[in-house]
């Protein structure tokens, strides 16, 4: 319940719908943006050309949360 609950968070910030973990969203720019993540000590990943894929699971807490959302919010 907590990773769906923390999914859902995510899922509000990049404006998609997720009742799952899995957080799917299109983005024009996948590697620009997986970098920027990456260098906020963020992994995510990609599902196909132009889709990004955020995941929640046991090892990550509210603070992981809010340093995606963080991260998300600061990418320009």
């Amino acid at each position: 319940a907590d990773d769906h609950e923390r999914a859902r968070r995510l899922a509000d910030a990049v404006e998609v719908e997720s009742p799952t973990n899995c957080v799917v969203f299109p983005h024009p720019d996948p590697v620009r943006l997986l970098d920027h993540l990456r260098a906020n000590g963020i992994l995510a990943g990609t599902i196909a050309p132009g889709t990004v894929r955020l995941m929640t699971h046991l090892d990550v807490d509210d603070a992981g949360i809010e340093a995606t959302l963080k991260a998300l919010a600061s990418f320009e």
